[in-house]
């Protein structure tokens, strides 16, 4: 792939945790292996879009039937234990990039920060009002902290090949679980047994279409130009001792502030070191 100088170069800015807290919107890259990162994409939630009615109503339904699900795993009866064992052994099979492309809004998910002249003043827009302004107004770049040992141009190509993937997987993924869910419609005429099946090819609609706009939202910042490259000291110290490990994103989590994604690392992790790479590319 081909990319500006500002990519070429790798501009690279030292920053300490301090100054990465400070910023409401930022990517981290850690490397999985030598092929492969996970990138994470962390922002802070007042640029949500808050003006959306259907933004609100997903953030609603997702909260509804996380709460479910919790039921389910606390749940001692029979029935449910099976189906949460059932549900999670499919759910460790999806490939860790989808997790990585869920972190990343879609544009119309997330405001739109606007250059100002004045320092430290932050001007925000919808993606749809952004989009009406001819000529579009600068917008700040989005800081992308990686390992010293990760050079630029190499982790621009991982991330052009992951959103070229996820644009490929996840819109041909939704497709095919909307062909499968009609299937699931007889079981819905047994009162006594739950449609697990469809409940299930929804719930995957929904990933692989986020999934699918975090990949679009990937590719317009990677073709826009859009980021800023840096580091820091303490992430430098701990991945460049040896292969990523289990006690490392402890480590690395815990310096972002990203333990949410602690779990999902680890398994990452050991999904990678399960697979063989058969192709020169990072994704096939």
């Amino acid at each position: 792939p081909r990319f500006s100088r500002t990519f070429a170069t790798g501009l690279i800015q030292r920053e300490s945790i301090q100054q990465y807290k400070n910023e409401s919107v930022k990517l981290i890259a850690i490397p999985i292996n030598t092929k492969k990162t996970f990138v994470y994409f962390k922002h802070s939630d007042h640029l949500t879009n808050k003006k959306s009615k259907l933004i609100k109503w997903e953030q609603t339904i997702v909260q509804k039937c996380k709460n479910v699900w919790a039921k389910m795993e606390k749940s001692p009866k029979r029935i449910n234990m099976k189906t949460v064992s059932l549900v999670n052994q499919y759910m460790n099979r999806i490939p860790w990039q989808e997790n990585s492309l869920l972190s990343i809004p879609g544009e119309n998910y997330i405001m739109k920060r606007i250059a100002q002249e004045e320092p430290n003043t932050l001007k925000t827009m919808t993606a749809k009002q952004y989009k009406r302004i001819d000529p579009p107004p600068k917008l700040v770049p989005i800081s992308i902290y990686s390992p010293n040992n990760l050079k630029s141009n190499k982790l621009m190509t991982q991330l052009t090949e992951l959103s070229q993937w996820g644009l490929k997987y996840h819109l041909r993924e939704v497709y095919k679980c909307i062909l499968l869910l009609p299937l699931t419609v007889p079981i819905i005429l047994v009162p006594i047994v739950p449609n697990v099946p469809g409940f299930y090819l929804t719930y995957r609609i929904y990933c692989n279409m986020k999934a699918y706009l975090g990949a679009k939202h990937l590719h317009r910042i990677i073709k826009d130009d859009m980021c800023t490259f840096k580091q820091n000291d303490e992430y430098d110290k701990i991945i460049s001792e040896g292969a990523l490990t289990s006690d490392k994103i402890d480590q690395i989590t815990e310096l972002f502030g990203i333990n949410e994604i602690n779990s999902t690392l680890k398994r990452s992790l050991l999904q990678e070191s399960k697979t063989k790479t058969t192709t020169t590319s990072s994704y096939n």
